[in-house]
């Protein structure tokens, strides 16, 4: 079994991934989504972080974490064991409180294949068959 390589993210690269995991930054244009990276993780939108932002995506494309897909960023999910969305998922579950921070509350529940008992209206269905 391949190992996923949490550990071996920065900072910058576990940002991009639990915000790519929000639908209201996952449908962002990338200059608009580069503009808010910037903004959370630098403080303000400066060509500071250019060069590292490059290289951050670069790094997470290059894992295939991340893609290119109509003129946004995408999570990846293709690799059963290690890619995009389950990056992000663990990334946001150990840092939960630091995310909250800057106004990240990580994946919604139906990306993680699961709904909740309040958002379905039912319990469990039961069928009774004569």
């Amino acid at each position: 079994m391949e190992k996923i390589s949490y550990e071996k993210l920065s900072q910058l690269q576990k940002l991009i991934l639990v915000a790519l995991s929000e639908p209201r930054y996952a449908v962002m244009k990338r200059r608009e989504f580069n503009r808010t990276i910037k903004r959370l993780y630098w403080g303000n939108d400066s060509r500071v972080g250019t060069s590292s932002l490059s290289r951050a995506y670069q790094r997470l494309e290059d894992r295939q974490y991340i893609v290119r897909f109509g003129g946004c960023w995408r999570l990846t999910d293709s690799d059963p064991l290690d890619n995009g969305v389950i990056i992000a998922f663990l990334t946001w579950a150990h840092a939960r409180e630091l995310y909250a921070l800057v106004g990240l509350r990580g994946p919604p529940l139906e990306a993680l294949g699961t709904n909740s008992k309040a958002e379905d209206g039912q319990g469990v269905k039961v069928e009774v068959r004569p």
